[in-house]
């Protein structure tokens, strides 16, 4: 087995006909539940989870899969992927000789969550004055039999062309969640003194979002950059 980072590709008429396997061992503490995601197998191909299939997928889209019951926890795990091989099979008029296009795996990574986590994260500006207020939208999903109370706080922090660690705007807000769902959750943060993003000065923001239990302890995050301009 040879080392390699993630996205690789493969594919050529010196591997025609040749599948790409991949394997990485992972160690896994305590957790409630653990989602794979993977950004392609293009152009189709399947995952493994200590020897059994957890997932056969027929096209590039991005995976988001359910690995938990497949995982062992306080354990080493072996995460086993194949990407099938690629060849055009109509030919056009500019289509190169070697019909055995690239197949390849694109990047992968495996959250380990509670039950409550989020799932998605959207923001824009609703304005750009003193100060500026960013409209955040948080989805999360409650995978538990019961609802979920807590709160989310909201972090925003300058990350191009500077990045710093202490957040220039701050926010927390009670959330509650139905059992066995997703929510959306909305709220405006405002930021004062906002650096502006235009083509010639593309400031961007990093905004940080933590969901908490009803103790305050954080259980998950998410990020995302952005520039506040309308």
């Amino acid at each position: 087995w040879k080392t390699g980072t993630l996205p690789i590709v493969h594919g050529g008429e010196r591997y025609a006909g040749e599948d790409l396997y991949l394997r990485k061992t992972v160690y896994t503490g305590k957790f409630d539940k653990a989602l794979l995601h993977i950004e392609s197998l293009d152009p189709e191909g399947e995952v493994w989870i200590n020897g059994e299939v957890a997932g056969v997928y027929n096209d590039r889209h991005p995976v988001e899969l359910d690995i938990s019951r497949f995982l062992r926890q306080d354990s080493e795990n072996l995460i086993a992927i194949r990407v099938k091989h690629f060849k055009i099979k109509t030919p056009m008029g500019h289509t190169p000789d070697d019909h055995n296009i690239g197949w390849f795996a694109g990047r992968m990574t495996v959250d380990l969550t509670s039950p409550a986590y989020i799932t998605g994260l959207y923001v824009h500006a609703e304005d750009v004055g003193e100060p500026a207020h960013l409209n955040t939208h948080i989805i999360f999903t409650n995978t538990d039999g019961v609802p979920f109370n807590g709160s989310v706080s909201v972090n925003i922090y300058p990350w191009y062309p500077v990045e710093t660690v202490s957040p220039v705007a701050r926010a927390r807000f009670p959330v509650r969640f139905r059992a066995w769902c997703d929510e959306e959750f909305h709220e405006v943060v405002p930021v004062h003194k906002p650096k502006l993003w235009t083509f010639d000065s593309p400031n961007l923001y990093k905004i940080e979002v933590v969901l908490h239990d009803e103790k305050g302890n954080p259980i998950d995050d998410y990020a995302v950059t952005t520039g506040i301009r309308t």
